[in-house]
């Protein structure tokens, strides 16, 4: 038997972080049951369930931490973000990398990706979806 984890540690430059981490700890005390997310919740309202722990937030002078927990749930952290760019004095959008890890060597189990994430959703890509991409990047210029 394996364990695989995906780890991410990201910062959420915004101008309240206190207030910003007192309102997630509040929004999600109620999240006992991570199968059945209430579809009117204010954070996780976009998502079906959340497969892994909820990430941690962490007040910091000029910004909130994002840490996995040891156990990262991309979309759960996507949309906690999500909720922050449009809850705060933060920027934009948010891009952050994310790398996955298995405990026994497996060729499938080591990778990553990335997120970028605005106040309108967000996108993520996996290194193992880059394979496809960077062959026809490399088709199309050899044929020139």
């Amino acid at each position: 038997m394996a364990d695989y984890y995906t780890h991410f540690h990201f910062v959420v430059p915004c101008d309240h972080p206190d207030d910003l981490v007192d309102t997630y700890r509040k929004l999600t005390a109620d999240v006992e049951n991570l199968d059945e997310v209430a579809d009117n919740h204010p954070i996780f309202a976009d998502l079906d369930e959340i497969v892994l722990g909820l990430p941690t937030l962490t007040s910091r002078d000029g910004g909130v931490v994002v840490d996995d927990n040891c156990e990262g749930d991309l979309a759960a952290t996507c949309a906690v973000v999500k909720w922050m760019l449009t809850h705060s004095g933060t920027p934009d959008e948010i891009y952050f990398e994310w790398c996955n890890w298995c405990t026994k060597p497996r060729t499938d189990a080591y990778g990553g990706g990335a997120s970028l994430v605005t106040s309108a959703g967000w996108t993520s890509i996996c290194t193992s979806d880059l394979h496809e991409q960077l062959t026809d990047d490399l088709a199309a210029r050899t044929t020139k």
